[in-house]
């Protein structure tokens, strides 16, 4: 992570009680623009448990770690960058994504491919989900409602593989929730049984292929 003066880097992260007991979600390799030296450069990006996002080159080497505060697609980022490399044409639309940190600092970031930029968002919003569950019911009812419309906007797609791949982590990310019976109160329940309801609706667009399996299924109507 970035050292207290801003102008070097600390090339490890030092073990911590808390990050001792945190585990790796998601992980994979994201071109990221430099917050400084305005230059591109490719990173081994590993999402935690926690929520924290920790960024290596590839020979290992941990170059800083963020508290992720969502993900936003290419059409939603404010200030939009003037031009995105040409490595993350020709569909940077859906290769293209900002991930944001609590601190303020947006990281501007693309994926290989469409799939893997829509399952760094998923697994994102996965975590945040669980974690705002935990964190107070407001904060749980905004991410519910967060998730409902990432999710519309990948029904958008004609392909479905967003849907899939979104539904394939909210659907487990929920009944984690549901299991941990975090008391959330029933006022701020509403926004997380309308996500409910679109993901079972969904779920039926799919192809018995891509949808998750019968027993996830059965969990998320019931």
């Amino acid at each position: 992570k970035f050292c207290a003066t801003q102008k070097t880097r600390c090339t490890q992260i030092r073990p911590t009680k808390l990050t001792a007991m945190r585990k790796p979600l998601h992980h994979g390799i994201l071109t990221k623009l430099g917050a400084n030296i305005k230059s591109w450069k490719r990173r081994n990006f590993t999402l935690y448990n926690d929520g924290h996002v920790v960024y290596a080159v590839p020979n290992g080497a941990v170059r800083g770690e963020f508290d992720v505060a969502g993900a936003v697609p290419l059409a939603d980022l404010q200030p939009a960058i003037q031009s995105w490399p040409a490595s993350a044409a020709p569909d940077s639309a859906v290769r293209c994504f900002g991930l944001p940190s609590r601190s303020g600092r947006m990281f501007y970031v693309f994926a290989d491919d469409a799939e893997a930029a829509w399952t760094w968002q998923a697994h994102v919003w996965g975590v945040l989900l669980e974690r705002a569950a935990s964190a107070s019911p407001e904060e749980y009812a905004e991410a519910c409602e967060h998730c409902r419309k990432v999710l519309i906007r990948a029904a958008q797609d004609a392909s479905k593989m967003p849907l899939r791949v979104l539904v394939g982590v909210l659907v487990p990310a929920l009944q984690r929730v549901q299991q941990a019976e975090l008391g959330v109160l029933p006022q701020f329940k509403l926004q997380a049984a309308r996500l409910q309801l679109l993901i079972t609706s969904e779920l039926q667009r799919l192809p018995a292929q891509d949808a998750p399996g019968e027993g996830s299924q059965q969990q998320q109507q019931q």
